[in-house]
């Protein structure tokens, strides 16, 4: 086994809390494709930690 920490993995009420949107809103960006998702068990899903930041970031506007 590796060093490394496992993923921290969000529910998606935390992942809409973070986001201040709806948790209708992230589930409308999961079902485009635009945030991924781990499935953890039948009817579960989490996002990473990471692939949240990485969506953020992602949609970063430069000032001008």
């Amino acid at each position: 086994m590796t060093g490394a920490p496992p993923p921290q993995l969000l529910p998606i009420e935390e992942v809409a809390r973070r986001l201040a949107l709806s948790i209708r809103s992230v589930r409308t960006l999961i079902a485009l494709g635009k945030l991924p998702v781990i499935r953890v068990g039948a009817r579960a899903i989490r996002v990473a930690e990471s692939d949240l930041v990485a969506f953020i970031e992602a949609r970063r506007i430069a000032p001008r």
